[in-house]
């Protein structure tokens, strides 16, 4: 309420701390007491400002819930694949990191590419699977990287 009507005289007012409060003052105390929007304290305050100014306090509200909307519609937007575009292939690619896997420990070095062994053989066994292989070159490099990361994998 303060924020949104600063110069209205209904709007509550800060109130000190009670002594009995059991807060801790701040440890640079300035020459005037400090004071502190305490939800206990200015209830009724609060209550008396709405029935004084019920229209403008229901459109302070309503531009406060506007501009959140705005703020999660642009998080939205941000958001990976949020203006389209295809989900990543997360089972292929780690289907892909197990046979670059494979294919190292049978003692052949990792490759990518159209005319490498590796991707011939693990495009043979996505296809043998029954799941489409086209974009399967493309993804080799990812799969590959993926695999020279793993714990142990980075000696090769």
């Amino acid at each position: 309420m303060n924020e949104s009507f600063p110069d209205d005289d209904y709007t509550p007012q800060r109130s000190s701390v009670p002594e009995s409060s059991g807060l801790r003052e701040p440890p640079r105390m300035s020459i005037r007491t400090p004071t502190y929007f305490i939800e206990e304290l200015s209830r009724e305050a609060r209550f008396q400002f709405v029935r004084q100014r019920p229209v403008e306090t229901v459109g302070a509200a309503l531009k406060e819930i506007g501009r959140g909307l705005s703020e999660a519609l642009r998080a939205f937007d941000l958001q990976p694949r949020s203006r389209g575009g295809q989900e990543p292939l997360l089972y292929r690619h780690y289907a892909l990191v197990n046979l670059v896997d494979m294919w190292a420990e049978i003692g052949k070095e990792p490759s990518s590419g159209p005319k490498s062994d590796c991707t011939a053989f693990c495009e043979s066994v996505v296809v043998a699977m029954g799941w489409p292989s086209e974009g399967l070159s493309s993804a080799m490099p990812d799969a590959i990287g993926h695999w020279r990361h793993l714990p142990g994998k980075n000696s090769r």
